[in-house]
Formats: C-alpha cells, sequence, structure tokens
C-alpha cells in the first residue's frame, strides 16, 4: 500500500469525528497554537510587541480557517479516492 493509499485511509477514520470537532481540534487548537506561539516569537525576534490578546484573537479565525480548509481539501480527496476504487 502506498503512503498516499493510508493517508486517505487514515482520513477515513479520522472523518468520523466530524467537521466541527475537526475544525476545533486540528485547526483552532493545533492551528491557532501554533499561530499564536509563532506570531510570539516574531514579537520577539522583530522587537515589536502586540498585546497577547490581539494575538489570541487572531488565532482563532486563522484555527477555523484553517480547520475548514483542511476538512474540504481532504474530503475531496477521500472522495475521488473511494470513487476510483470502487
Amino acid at each position: 500500500m502506498f503512503n498516499r493509499e493510508k493517508q486517505l485511509l487514515k482520513w477515513g477514520e479520522t472523518r468520523k469525528m466530524g467537521k466541527w470537532k475537526y475544525v476545533f481540534l486540528y485547526g483552532v487548537f493545533m492551528g491557532g497554537t501554533f499561530y499564536f506561539i509563532f506570531s510570539i516569537l516574531l514579537n520577539t525576534i522583530f522587537n515589536t510587541y502586540y498585546s497577547l490578546l490581539v494575538l489570541l484573537i487572531e488565532a482563532v479565525p486563522f484555527g477555523i480557517i484553517l480547520g475548514i480548509a483542511t476538512w474540504i481539501m481532504s474530503e475531496r480527496k477521500y472522495k475521488k479516492y473511494r470513487l476510483l476504487n470502487k
């Protein structure tokens, strides 16, 4: 089995959690956390200081958009894979 097939089969299991749980877990929590920490690092490196509250407020919509976008892309790939392997 190729790596791509493994990824798509894994997605078949991941998608069972539902779209909004996925968006919260992988988008808001993981993607938003990455955005928040990365923004703090950039602020430190370039000596610019934004409020942590502002960065947190920016991280949430970033995470939602990231989660929805990855859900849509993964669903398209999965459905195409399922259609070709029937």
